[in-house]
């Protein structure tokens, strides 16, 4: 599953392209609830203090210079697609617990701090994702396409601007609904 292969066949190309454009919809999805005060908000409404609130924005971002650190693993194992998917998968899957956490049975504070360490844990997987997933994708995808999904990239960025105002709104009514109560 993780081998490199020398070429592509049209199929395989198709596969991968289809599958970089799901990829790209499901982290931009994600972003938007990151990036856009709705988690911010979830920490507001699950009973976070102003520190906790601010950590819990600025982790995606906070841990970023671990590329530094991870650059150099990733050209010792050579491994970049596993440690690309690998990556991805559990922070796709660490979304789970963020979502059933208001059911648990922990009291409003451990439900912030787990929410801390869901982001925290989300956040130092990220960087690995970045830099494993730019290379890995020149092996994906031929020069000529990779241009025309370049094009796709920039055209989906721009329909990313509508959904940043909804997640702006989710988390002002949040936010508006937490001091109702």
């Amino acid at each position: 599953m993780f081998q490199q292969y020398a070429s592509l066949s049209k199929t395989q190309i198709r596969s991968g392209l289809k599958w970089l454009y799901l990829e790209g919809i499901a982290s931009m999805g994600m972003g938007g609830v990151v990036a856009n005060g709705f988690l911010t908000a979830y920490a507001l409404l699950l009973g976070g203090n102003v520190f906790q609130v601010g950590f819990v924005g600025a982790a995606p971002f906070i841990f970023q210079p671990l590329q530094l650190v991870f650059a150099p693993v990733t050209d010792y194992l050579r491994r970049r697609k596993m440690l690309a998917l690998l990556p991805w998968i559990l922070v796709i899957l660490l979304w789970v617990p963020v979502a059933l956490l208001p059911f648990s049975d922990l009291t409003g504070r451990r439900q912030v701090v787990g929410l801390m360490a869901i982001v925290s844990a989300q956040g130092i997987l990220r960087p690995l994702i970045a830099i494993n997933w730019q290379s890995w994708l020149r092996d994906l995808i031929p020069g000529p396409v990779m241009g025309t999904q370049g094009k796709r990239k920039v055209g989906f960025r721009a329909g990313q601007q509508p959904e940043s105002r909804v997640g702006v709104r989710c988390g002002r009514a949040t936010a508006r609904w937490t001091h109702a109560y």
